[in-house]
């Protein structure tokens, strides 16, 4: 009797492991075809334009996918979290409650970036015009709500309309940001103001394609979901460090050539960061509603969890190294050939980085996100300082370590602080 209830328990974990490596490889096509999309926009940019426009093309990038996630203020990770919980009546309520919340505080952060752009020297620091800098800025405000709506059908474990709106912004970006440069023969005094078209399109199929009926919520409601979502969104203006804050901040050491060869080594990383989060994003659901589980350990909880990060990152990281060195070494006469071997320094860092994925949904369910904010603050300064030095030391070698090592802290810490606060949090419940 005790082997055959052992057996039972033994067959359910198993179909429902299996559901959850099936819906994590519809997610992973999903932004494997994604990523294939923004690779393609590196790739190909180079082949129309010479190396200084594209890394002049990069830096406007950078600063784009640097502001979003700010303007995006951690609610499409409000949406995950109280998607679990009864705190809000409906899920049109949530919904309404974290768009209302994107207009209010986008408009907010707005009046501050329009405030830095036109009254300090960024202009001269990132060799950038200040009309520029205006138009990506409102470009990532505008396109936040699609980046919530992405999220919104992660927590409701719809893989296909994820794929949907995620699959579409991406070959919008490559025929507005390349197919229309190049055909009209644009020059890069026009890159901005693609970006601006862009972002109005992300802007409307968000809204057309997520038609909720939209409620007006309570005051206490926004307060609610501010007080989680703002320690994130500190978390994104913190994350400057790291990727495309990294690459804008280390602008001034490098020449955009140089920039141009650092982002394509940092988009085979990416390729690695994109595949293994959505098998993370696919694994979430299951974990948060496990965690709700009080009576069970949280050792046995996270177990599985790094496991099936572990082998996910070990089997991804040997064809990404087996495509992007012969890439980088023989593409377009070699132009990046000086980042061949300096790809496998950045995924030893980039593999470590995985598991920030289960310390870090440990805080997010805890509501410790001013951990998260803090932990990225301090890496970020750390990292920036010895970027700059190592990069003037190293060059793009430098900047290459600083990036590696500057992960895989933020692997460790995650998860040190996520797991001891989860244990505290259990045993004070």
């Amino acid at each position: 009797m005790i082997i055959f209830k052992h057996h039972k328990i033994s067959s359910v974990r198993s179909k429902l492991t299996s559901a959850v490596y099936l819906k994590g490889y519809r997610y992973l096509i999903y932004n494997a075809i994604a990523f294939v999309f923004v690779l393609l926009l590196n790739v190909l940019f180079p082949l129309f334009y010479d190396s200084e426009i594209y890394g002049f093309f990069v830096l406007q990038l950078s600063i784009y996918s640097f502001l979003l996630p700010i303007f995006v203020f951690g609610l499409d990770s409000a949406i995950f979290r109280y998607f679990f919980v009864d705190y809000f009546p409906s899920k049109k309520l949530l919904y309404s409650t974290v768009y209302y919340s994107w207009l209010i505080i986008g408009l907010l952060l707005l009046f501050i970036s329009v405030i830095l752009i036109f009254f300090t020297s960024l202009e001269d620091v990132l060799k950038i015009q200040r009309a520029d800098l205006a138009f990506i800025t409102f470009a990532s405000f505008l396109s936040a709500p699609l980046e919530i709506a992405i999220s919104s059908f992660i927590a409701q474990e719809k893989p296909r309309q994820f794929g949907v709106l995620l699959i579409g912004s991406k070959f919008l970006q490559i025929v507005v940001l390349l197919l229309l440069p190049v055909i009209f023969n644009l020059s890069k005094e026009w890159f901005s103001i693609l970006f601006l078209c862009f972002s109005v399109l992300n802007l409307i199929i968000a809204f057309s394609f997520c038609s909720w009926n939209m409620r007006i919520p309570t005051i206490k409601q926004l307060k609610e979901i501010s007080r989680f979502s703002a320690p994130l969104s500190l978390n994104s203006v913190f994350s400057f460090g790291f990727s495309h804050g990294f690459k804008i901040l280390i602008s001034p050491v490098l020449s955009f050539t140089q920039l141009g060869i650092l982002n394509i080594i940092i988009q085979f990383g990416s390729m690695f960061t994109i595949v293994s989060n959505s098998m993370a994003n696919s694994y979430n659901p299951i974990f948060f509603k496990q965690l709700l589980n009080i009576k069970q350990t949280l050792t046995l909880l996270i177990r599985p969890y790094f496991i099936f990060i572990f082998f996910n990152g070990a089997i991804l990281i040997v064809p990404i190294l087996a495509v992007g060195m012969p890439f980088l070494y023989y593409y377009n006469e070699g132009i990046f050939r000086s980042g061949t071997f300096l790809l496998p320094i950045l995924m030893i860092g980039m593999f470590s980085f995985s598991f920030k994925a289960v310390g870090n949904g440990l805080l997010n369910f805890y509501k410790l996100t001013h951990i998260c904010a803090i932990i990225t603050a301090l890496l970020s300064v750390f990292n920036i300082l010895i970027g700059i030095y190592l990069t003037k030391q190293l060059g793009l070698l430098g900047a290459v370590l600083a990036l590696s090592l500057g992960y895989f802290l933020q692997g460790l810490l995650f998860n040190l602080i996520g797991v001891y606060k989860g244990h505290n949090e259990r045993k004070n419940t």
